[in-house]
């Protein structure tokens, strides 16, 4: 990975574009985290103070104050920085935190909520869309999850067939990059109306990352997938934050002949015969290099998740406050499929189980119990939370309410493996665990009942909104309509968006959309799934 030396000086790791510094209050004070060759603080100094706030879509600039600039030591990285420091391409540099002020206010104007700036020099972005500045301290905390994006320059050569061959199904389907202009077009209009503070992008932004196979990539233009997800919320005038899917590891496609598109509605047969005019299709069914669109390495031994870590958010777990609600993100990581040596014997069985649907519903790994114990800790407070990971903890993809299949939801002794186990596999017999996170369920449903304070947790990787509640002091479980939860204080909401990208597995039809949710004083108030014109369902 070549980190783009801005101006031939350091490269802001953080903020963000998808992991951006939020700041509540006027005159923002803040740090930056930096990657650089060789570690000289005053020359880094020098370069950050010719840095200036520049408002994003807008002129106004305003030069940074440095304060002080020092090197961070290896062994005690920052956390929001921890995913980037590990990358092998990143492991021979050094970081230095820059602590900066504004030399004058930045707040929004009302009636706007929040206002974006870039990190700028000589008039030029250095970091885009990276400091979030809000108006006076509110209690009430409004933001958008949207999931499953799956943004591919593969569906451009898809849609330009189509509008070849058979210009009627170019009106039909679905355009992931599209759907996501819409989308931006309508939480920018929210946005305007004192109606949206933030925006999760809750996984699988990208459908893979690189442009071409593995024998290809990099061939053509250079820009990744994830670079084109960057480039479209240049628009958005919301802050957003990004947490990876298990698409988002994905470093090269499948050929075209495999690929379900029906997930842009395109049918089976109309498909084969769209790729066999455009030249697309090959006669041969499965070829060993077909495989390699499982891997999550690219050429250079790189994670295919260094673009995520560069371009959007170099953390993959973290937590912010906002408004008066804890806002924890986690990463359920990559297709169990290609994990499959992390699974330890005694869960064998049940891996072999999920393959029989893991091409229409794919499991992720899942979380470590070191990772669990983070989140735990992250809720232990009486603050009130939301969580978001992309696959969700439990899938009632069978379309029944899940009560008819699971009346309790009991993790079971979280010290006891074997008691870990028996209440996985009564999630499985449920029909609760097709397409969801792997490992550890029982121990994240146990720190969701031990938080402090009201929690709810948001997903998506189904393609299809639901709205799962349990008690938990009862532990009840039952499937509800999409809105306030009931005795917010002892329920756990559970909730998984619509796909904006694409169509939900399984033939249900719902429309492309996100969640809207308003938290208020860290509860959960309300939850709206709504299409991508705005219209509520």
């Amino acid at each position: 990975m070549e980190l783009a030396a801005n101006h031939h000086g350091p490269f802001i790791v953080w903020p963000a574009p998808g992991m951006p510094a939020l700041v509540e209050g006027q005159t923002p004070r803040l740090r930056l985290i930096a990657a650089v060759d060789k570690c000289d603080t005053g020359s880094i100094s020098r370069w950050a103070k010719q840095l200036a706030f520049r408002e994003t879509l807008g002129e106004v600039s305003v030069p940074v104050v440095v304060e002080a600039a020092e090197v961070l030591d290896r062994d005690r990285i920052d956390a929001k920085v921890r995913a980037f420091a590990k990358l092998p391409s990143a492991r021979d540099l050094a970081l230095v935190e820059i602590r900066i002020g504004a030399s004058v206010p930045l707040g929004p104007a009302s009636p706007s909520p929040v206002k974006l700036y870039d990190l700028s020099m000589d008039g030029a972005v250095v970091r885009e869309r990276c400091v979030a500045v809000f108006g006076p301290t509110r209690r009430r905390l409004r933001l958008a999850f949207v999931s499953d994006l799956h943004v591919a320059s593969f569906w451009d050569v898809i849609g330009d067939a189509a509008e070849r061959y058979d210009p009627s199904l170019a009106a039909e389907m679905l355009h992931p990059s599209r759907l996501l202009d819409r989308f931006i077009d309508e939480a920018n209009s929210l946005w305007s109306r004192d109606e949206l503070d933030l925006v999760v992008l809750g996984g699988d932004l990208v459908e893979f990352v690189h442009g071409g196979f593995p024998e290809t990539h990099g061939a053509a233009s250079g820009e990744t997938n994830v670079q084109a997800v960057a480039r479209a919320l240049r628009r958005l005038r919301v802050p957003s934050i990004a947490i990876p899917g298990n698409h988002d590891y994905r470093a090269f496609p499948w050929r075209p002949r495999l690929y379900g598109l029906a997930s842009v509605g395109i049918s089976a047969a109309r498909g084969r015969s769209l790729l066999k005019r455009a030249g697309l299709w090959d006669r041969w069914l499965l070829r060993p290099a077909d495989l390699a669109a499982l891997r999550t390495e690219d050429e250079a031994g790189d994670s295919a998740l260094a673009d995520h870590l560069k371009y959007l958010a170099p953390a993959t777990d973290f937590e912010e406050t906002l408004h008066g609600t804890r806002l924890v993100f986690a990463n359920t990581g990559r297709d169990l499929v290609s994990r499959w040596r992390s699974v330890g014997w005694a869960r064998r069985g049940l891996l072999i189980g999920s393959l029989r649907h893991c091409w229409r519903h794919p499991d992720s790994e899942g979380f470590s119990r070191q990772r669990v114990a983070r989140i735990a800790s992250s809720l232990s407070s009486p603050l009130g939370a939301a969580v978001f990971f992309h696959a969700p903890l439990l899938n009632a993809s069978h379309g029944d309410p899940i009560e008819r299949r699971l009346d309790r939801i009991e993790p079971g002794d979280v010290d006891n493996h074997r008691s870990q186990l028996a209440f996985e596999r009564r999630l499985v017999r449920g029909g609760m665990r097709r397409g969801v996170f792997f490992h550890n369920p029982g121990l994240l449903v146990r720190a969701l009942i031990s938080a402090g304070g009201s929690v709810a947790t948001f997903s998506g990787h189904g393609h299809k909104a639901q709205s799962i509640e349990f008690d938990r002091r009862t532990l009840a479980v039952r499937s509800v309509p999409f809105g306030p939860p009931h005795a917010s204080e002892r329920v756990v909401a559970m909730l998984t968006a619509p796909a904006l990208g694409q169509l939900p597995r399984g033939g249900a039809r719902q429309p492309a959309g996100y969640l809207l949710a308003t938290f208020e004083d860290g509860r959960l108030v309300s939850v709206t799934p709504r299409a991508v014109d705005g219209t509520v369902w």
